[in-house]
């Protein structure tokens, strides 16, 4: 008898014991928080039940958000929590869109546009617990606005506006040479690829001059893309780049116009020319001494005669 009594009373105290066990702070799984006042507390009364709740820029995927503290021990958490979704973004005309790593609470949206089109907006969406960060951006079509005008130049087409790639074309008025390009181009940034060109009056200097000798080419005036060839006479060699001038927008000539310098020999021929002609000189004087003593040597002679026949 006295062996069952102890045995009850050793239940009721195990039993007693057990009920009024209280449970510490439970751990929720990933990306997961105590909601309402319990995250403040350390300790939870046994029977308490509590519930979970996802974080922000998370959504319930499956599973019950409630626990129940049991004799000291929590009961299984069955919930489990995903990233939201942003969903897809809707088509960019005339752009692109590069969702880097998905459509997901974190992740990037890159947008870019075509040639020829801007970005109007943010070019970088991030996506948020409320969704994408920023408003839908648009790609609009690049327009130059019309050039310049240029003296003594026409350009066309003239219009207020110009599409990315038109090309605007100037043309100089006639015996005028244009000094940069004639054709601009609208690019992607908005602005024309080259700045409207100057026209200009070209004319080069003679460059026949000292020495030199023209050859062949274009005859003065010399505009603009005229060609003269010159060379140097005999016994003489170019000092310069080529013999082959070409006038430059700049009224000067390219190469420059060279020099003729001697070669060496020139001297040699002069020499043999002065030697040539001291000689032929001095055998017609002698011809001329040798002729005139003849006439006096027969002058001689015949008055030899005549007096000896008297």
């Amino acid at each position: 008898m006295a062996e069952t009594v102890v045995l009850l009373l050793s239940i009721f105290a195990f039993v007693t014991t057990t009920q009024g066990q209280s449970c510490s702070k439970p751990t929720g799984g990933p990306n997961m928080s105590l909601k309402g006042d319990d995250i403040l507390k350390d300790s939870f009364a046994d029977q308490t039940t509590v519930s979970f709740g996802c974080n922000s820029g998370y959504t319930v995927d499956e599973g019950l958000p409630s626990i129940t503290c049991n004799a000291g021990s929590w009961t299984t958490l069955t919930l489990t929590c995903k990233r939201k979704s942003c969903g897809a973004l809707a088509h960019l005309d005339n752009g692109a869109i590069d969702y880097q790593d998905g459509i997901s609470f974190g992740d990037k949206a890159v947008i870019t546009c075509n040639p020829g089109y801007r970005l109007v907006g943010k070019g970088v969406l991030n996506c948020l617990d409320s969704g994408w960060d920023a408003r839908f951006p648009t790609c609009d079509a690049v327009e130059c606005v019309t050039p310049e005008d240029v003296k003594d130049a026409t350009f066309s087409p003239n219009k207020e506006s110009y599409r990315y790639g038109e090309v605007v074309t100037y043309k100089c008025s006639a015996g005028l040479s244009n000094k940069g390009s004639l054709k601009l181009t609208c690019s992607d940034e908005g602005k024309f690829d080259f700045p409207p060109p100057t026209c200009v009056k070209v004319n080069c200097e003679e460059p026949v001059n000292g020495l030199l000798e023209f050859v062949e080419g274009s005859r003065p005036p010399y505009g603009h893309r005229a060609t003269v060839t010159v060379a140097c006479p005999q016994g003489y060699k170019l000092e310069g780049q080529s013999g082959t001038l070409t006038c430059t927008i700049d009224n000067t000539w390219s190469p420059e116009i060279p020099t003729c310098k001697s070669d060496g020999n020139s001297l040699g021929i002069g020499l043999g020319v002065t030697a040539g002609v001291i000689l032929v000189g001095a055998v017609v004087v002698y011809m001329l001494f040798r002729k005139r003593s003849k006439r006096r040597s027969s002058a001689g002679s015949t008055l030899l005669a005549v007096k000896m026949r008297k």
